[in-house]
Formats: C-alpha cells, structure tokens, sequence
C-alpha cells in the first residue's frame, strides 16, 4: 500500500504538528456541510490562537473571510494543512506542502486504499513518492486528523479544550469522534486524539511512543484495525509498564470484522488468539468495545490504585448482590468475609430482620433511613479486609417523586466520596431513566455502570493491570 518507513519521527516533528501556531484547511467552500467547511468551522469553534486560513482555488473570499488560491499563496509557511478535496486532487497539494516545507499534513480525503480499488491504491503510491525522503509528515488518508487541547485544534464541531490526560490513537474517524463525547459525559477530558486513519506514514506505533513520552498525557487510549509496525508498538507497551497504562481495542480479529476493517482503513485483520495473548504480555488492558474502552478510561482516570482484588458489595436489592457476587468470581475478582469489626459496626447501624451484614452486604429496608448508605460506605472504606467497594443502587421502594430511590442513592454517594480511600464503582439499573443520576455520578468522578457485567468486567481488569506492576 506505499507505507513508508517511520524511522523519521521524532519528539519535535510531532509537538509542531499537534500543537501548530499556524493552520491551513484546503477544501473550504460555499458548501457550509462541505468536510473543509466543518474542519474549518471546528479550529474556529476551539478557539485557535494562532493564525488560521482558508484555501479555495474559486473563491477569492467566503462569508467574508479572504481566502488563498493555492498554499503558495499564503504569506508564510504553516505549520499544519488540512486536506479535504477529491482524492485525485491529493497528490499535487501533497507535492506542495514538501516544496514549501510544510511540517504536517492531515489528508481528510477518503477513495483511496480502503477501497480495494486498483486506482485508490495508485493514489496512495503516487502520495507516498510525494512525500518519501521529505520533512514533511502524512496523517492519513481517509482520517478526521488532530484534536489538542494545549493547541486548540479540532476535527469536529462542538469540540473543546479539556485540559485533561487522557490521549488517544484512532484509526477510525467516527470512533474518534464518538470518543470524545462519551468520554466527556464521564469527566474524562482529553489531552490530545490522533484520528489516523490508512496510516500511509505517520503510524500507531510513531503516536504511541509520543504519547509515553508526552507529560501531558496520563492514560493512552487506542482504537487499533491494524498494528503497523507491531513489534515496536507491543515493545513500547510493554516498556510503559507501570508508567501510563495503555488501553486498546482492536477489532477485525474474526474473518467478518477482518472484511469490514479492509473496506474501512484498508487495515488488514489479525487473529483474536494472537491479540489477546500479545496484549497480556504486553501489559495492554484489552477493552472488547467502544463503551467498554470508555469505561476503562473513566476507572483509570477517577480510581486509586487498588491493594488487591477483595471486592466488598453493598445493595440494598439482595437479588442483585447475589448476581453481582458471581460476577466477581467470574471474572477474577475476591469476595471474602468482612472482617469482626466491620460487621458488628453494620449491625449497630442496620435493622434486625431482612439484611445480611457478611459479604455481599445487604442492606434491606435499612437503605430507606437517610444516611444509611454513608454510613456504610464509610465503614467498609475502613476494613482492611477490602480492597474494592461495588456499590448497588437503588432500593425497591419510593419517597415522593423519588422512585426506586436512586436519587437518595445518588446524593448520598456524592457526598461520602471524597472521604473514601478505596476505589468506588457504582452500579444503577439498566434503565434509561437513570442516565440523569448516572451523569451526576460521572461528573463528581464516580465511575458509574448501568450494568453489573459491565462494572464487574471493567473492573477486574483495572485491578489485573494495577497488581501486575
């Protein structure tokens, strides 16, 4: 497919490209839904500081802004070109941007190796031939390209500086996209995303070694179709061991996915036995999709490291701890007795008659008294038998417009939470109603689940990757 080597790249190319002081996005146009038109309505809308001009070979100025023929045309060298036009086109802009020594170039054009096309793989050789032996970087083709926060770039609209630290390497552009807003909705905030589509020179492997190196990032996220270059991306997993963790998803392992990432990113696929197994040896926690990597992201970002894997569960449902107590085992997780001390002091504070004060902890209708849940939170943070606390929400009763009880439940999680040393992972019901208190939780940095599978699931795997190190 014309991938060149990318024995080029260095810390500096890429701290230019990211966070450039000068952007141009060829391909704007009259057409407000145009690609250009959005990439060029989204730097605006992230509040780029540096200087920012729009290219259009017809229009000398649109909605009042001057536009430039050719990048030859503007009065200085940027430091970053957005390429949004028909792919034929690509290769000559590609030319120019070496001829004037432009650092980066994200090719939003799609219609090239993806295709399987006899003409889409020419393009790609005729771009590479542009580009080979040049300074000049490729991101792309058929990618969405940079969002910084630190250089207020952005590929889609509506994106915004986060100031956060989490990074993330896409090979996909809606993954991407979609990435960003779920990760919001959980107070996860981005540093930095690499949409990075084809791949045709700057790669995977190249982003992730950034990333380690890059202190502004805290937690690396991935959406992988193919490993280019995946010796040197396992190896440098396996060297941030302990330091970063590394979260990825990578899709196309079965003979149907491995189709659809071909038509995608003309990646090629790989065996699910092959991945899971370089993964594990390389301290990669495996996310098995875009929700669940989003999750992980949230836990990593919001969570203490945990001392072990004894899980204490606390409901008032007893139905759902029993579920959720087999869920742990399952998945790898410990429920052990709670210590003496913890359990007479829950005795002290719980009814008699429908509550077990053993492991999982059922609370009974002793939820329904105010304050009861903080109270027992703050007694299970204190067992040094525990490790981990799973919080079940919600009670089988209601108090005035309060149905289920979730959003006492809420409430009183919000305001224990701080006083808390041990990870936190709450779970409410799988239900559409409880989007509002589940976004309440997030925004207070509670990892909140709709799912018991998806909390416990998570979870085992947050605590797996913090006891390997």
């Amino acid at each position: 497919m014309g991938r060149v080597s990318s024995a080029k790249t260095n810390k500096h190319d890429l701290e230019e490209i990211l966070n450039p002081r000068s952007i141009a996005v060829v391909g704007v146009s009259e057409n407000e839904m145009s690609p250009g038109s959005l990439i060029y309505r989204a730097i605006k809308g992230m509040g780029f500081e540096g200087r920012l001009y729009p290219v259009n070979r017809r229009s000398p100025c649109l909605n009042g802004v001057q536009c430039f023929s050719t990048l030859s045309d503007i009065p200085e060298k940027v430091d970053l070109v957005f390429l949004a036009i028909p792919p034929r086109g690509v290769p000559s802009v590609v030319r120019e941007c070496v001829g004037l020594g432009i650092p980066g170039c994200v090719i939003n054009s799609a219609g090239f190796s993806e295709t399987g096309g006899d003409e889409g793989l020419s393009l790609e050789e005729e771009i590479t031939r542009s580009f080979r032996g040049s300074s000049t970087r490729i991101i792309g083709p058929n990618c969405l390209g940079i969002y910084s926060s630190r250089g207020r770039v952005a590929f889609f609209d509506n994106m915004r500086p986060g100031g956060g630290g989490a990074s993330m390497i896409s090979q996909s552009g809606s993954v991407s996209t979609f990435s960003y807003f779920l990760a919001e909705e959980r107070n996860v905030h981005f540093s930095t995303i690499v949409s990075s589509g084809n791949e045709l020179d700057l790669n995977c492997a190249e982003l992730l070694e950034y990333f380690i190196a890059d202190p502004g990032t805290s937690v690396i996220l991935a959406y992988l179709e193919e490993l280019r270059e995946p010796h040197r991306f396992l190896s440098l997993a396996k060297a941030a061991h302990g330091k970063k963790p590394i979260i990825a998803c990578k899709s196309g392992l079965t003979e149907s996915g491995g189709r659809a990432a071909m038509s995608h990113t003309g990646a090629l696929g790989g065996s699910l036995k092959l991945w899971r197994g370089a993964a594990a040896q390389s301290h990669i926690v495996v996310a098995d999709d875009l929700g669940e990597l989003i999750d992980l992201a949230s836990l990593f970002t919001h969570l203490p490291k945990p001392t072990g894997r004894n899980v204490a569960i606390l409901s008032s449902p007893g139905g759902l701890a029993v579920i959720a107590a087999d869920q742990a085992e399952m998945y790898g997780l410990e429920i052990p007795l709670l210590s003496e001390s913890c359990s007479s002091r829950l005795d002290e504070i719980l009814p008699l008659q429908g509550i077990s004060t053993a492991n999982p902890v059922d609370l009974g209708f002793g939820a329904l008294t105010p304050g009861i849940y903080k109270k027992a939170l703050r007694i299970l943070d204190e067992d040094p038998t525990i490790d981990v606390i799973v919080a079940l929400g919600g009670a089988p009763s209601s108090r005035e417009d309060d149905t289920l009880m979730f959003k006492y439940f809420t409430e009183e999680i919000i305001e224990v939470k701080d006083e808390l040393r041990k990870p936190l992972v709450v779970v409410m019901l799988p239900s559409i109603q409880m989007g509002p208190y589940s976004l309440e939780l997030h925004r207070a940095g509670v990892p909140a689940f709709l799912t018991i599978s998806a909390a416990i699931k998570a979870l085992s795997r947050f605590v797996d990757y913090h006891l390997s190190v």
